[in-house]
């Protein structure tokens, strides 16, 4: 049976020892967990170490070390005796009495459970580490034993202040770690590179308000949080496809407003069922994120809207009794702050297309040629004509309209009618008239006092304004609240 050793028990040993002289049962006792280590900055089974000058010099002072054996004490005297060579931490060489522990940048971090003993010194968790070893240096001198494992409860260590994570489930926020934290009332830094408006009361500390610009510069600047559901059942879709469509629509947004768009987060779901719904995803979104909640939500699935229109508005349930609060405030009076927007988008849109089976596309959401020239089905003629010979364009990569306008920005990227479709979605919780606040409709030239704004940007302003009412976009503006409170 292995006998655990601290510190704390070893001194008692040694003063028995020291009458008993050194009996097999004292050097037994004391060797017990030990390993053989075979120099001078390990512990021994036996007395002495490998190198005399370190051992004369230690056991000069210490006799046991060389009487009975080579133990943990004596591997520290190495050191605070001045027997050893000086070693320096950070120069790349883990050496003498440096050990992950005590000099983790030369010999890497420790391994081993911080809430399980085991043989070595130190364990996983830098922080946790340096916590408990601060007040029980036995743990990063010795080996992390029971007691050690112990002691990252009892000394507060796990998630401990200062370790550089915000850990709210175990209370940390502004007013008890700002040193995780923060300091309420000013921008901290987040995911993303974007600063984090931290609040003030503590009960409010789930309700981070996500800014934009430079992180302490003491400037709070809204940004929207997008977060994406991908439907694997219709798409497949890489990480870095979505942050490329992202940066699209971000781009879009913030050249009417000034207003980006950051990413939240992703999540695939296989839903094969025959009415894809939105809203549950979106309901199941702020599910997994709700410490981290976003403003919009995005999904990308297959549905008889979104293969027609290309996208259609939706959005989560009201989660007021969740506490949830969006930052950017709908004048819709079902809305306000207590829903997260969403849009179903087809990821596989393709504007101006030519020679494809729209009928078999609106069905099924796959792209089928079938003829050299525009077609005309029950929903949609191709180029507004049939019969015209389609031309391949290798950028967008299918056969479009021999009319299309290649200066048309929708042109400009394979997703960029996505990117269109992602702000088009979102700005209809902005807008007071429903599908009448497209753009260049009769309810859009009464709000924007007539019709100068239609070219007011060029031949391409409604795509400018992603095909919305301009109106939408300075309500979006105007919504901004930084402190997020039920109003």
């Amino acid at each position: 049976m292995s006998l655990e050793l601290s510190r704390r028990s070893r001194g008692f040993l040694r003063q028995l020892c020291s009458f008993l002289g050194a009996l097999c049962l004292c050097a037994g006792l004391l060797a017990a967990g030990s390993a053989i280590a075979g120099d001078c900055y390990s512990e021994e089974a036996g007395p002495g170490c490998d190198d005399p000058a370190i051992e004369a010099c230690v056991c000069a002072a210490d006799d046991y070390c060389c009487d009975v054996r080579w133990d943990a004490l004596c591997v520290e005297e190495v050191t605070t005796l001045g027997c050893g060579a000086p070693s320096v931490c950070s120069d790349g060489v883990c050496e003498g009495t440096e050990s992950c522990s005590s000099c983790p940048h030369d010999c890497g971090p420790c391994a081993g459970d911080c809430e399980v003993s085991h043989a070595t010194t130190g364990c996983e968790d830098t922080a946790i580490t340096a916590c408990v070893c601060s007040a029980d240096d036995y743990c990063c001198d010795v080996r992390w034993d029971a007691i050690c494992a112990g002691e990252v409860a009892s000394l507060g260590c796990a998630g401990a202040c200062g370790d550089g994570v915000c850990d709210a489930s175990i209370g940390e926020h502004p007013a008890t770690c700002a040193e995780d934290c923060g300091v309420c009332g000013e921008a901290i830094c987040a995911t993303n590179d974007r600063a984090v408006y931290t609040p003030c009361d503590p009960e409010a500390w789930s309700e981070w308000t996500y800014c934009d610009g430079v992180c302490g510069d003491g400037a709070c600047e809204p940004a929207m949080q997008v977060g994406f559901v991908i439907n694997d059942d219709d798409y497949t879709i890489s990480d870095a496809e979505i942050e490329e469509v992202l940066g699209l629509a971000s781009d879009m947004l913030e050249a009417r407003i000034g207003i980006p768009m950051v990413l939240n987060g992703i999540e695939h779901v296989f839903d094969d069922s025959l009415w894809f719904s939105t809203s549950p995803h979106i309901d199941d979104y702020h599910y997994l994120h709700g410490n981290r909640p976003p403003h919009y939500v995005v999904a990308f699935a297959e549905t008889h809207q979104s293969l027609t229109y290309g996208g259609m508005a939706a959005s989560s349930t009201d989660l007021d009794h969740l506490g949830y609060c969006n930052n950017f405030v709908s004048p819709l009076p079902d809305y306000g702050t207590s829903r997260i927007y969403g849009g179903t988008v087809a990821w596989d849109h393709r504007v101006g297309s030519c020679g494809y089976d729209m009928d078999h596309y609106l069905a099924t959401g796959e792209w089928l040629q079938i003829s050299a020239t525009s077609t005309e089905a029950a929903h949609v003629t191709e180029c507004n004509e049939a019969g015209l010979t389609c031309v391949y364009n290798g950028g967008m990569g299918y056969w479009m309209c021999p009319t299309a306008d290649l200066a048309d920005p929708r042109y400009s990227h394979r997703r960029a009618f996505v990117a269109q479709a992602i702000v088009h979605e979102v700005l209809h919780r902005f807008g007071l008239n429903g599908n009448q606040d497209h753009f260049a409709t009769l309810e859009c030239d009464a709000m924007m006092g007539g019709e100068d704004y239609e070219d007011s940007l060029g031949a391409y302003t409604a795509l400018a304004y992603a095909v919305m009412c301009p109106y939408t976009f300075d309500e979006l503006a105007a919504s901004w609240n930084e402190d997020c409170e039920s109003l």
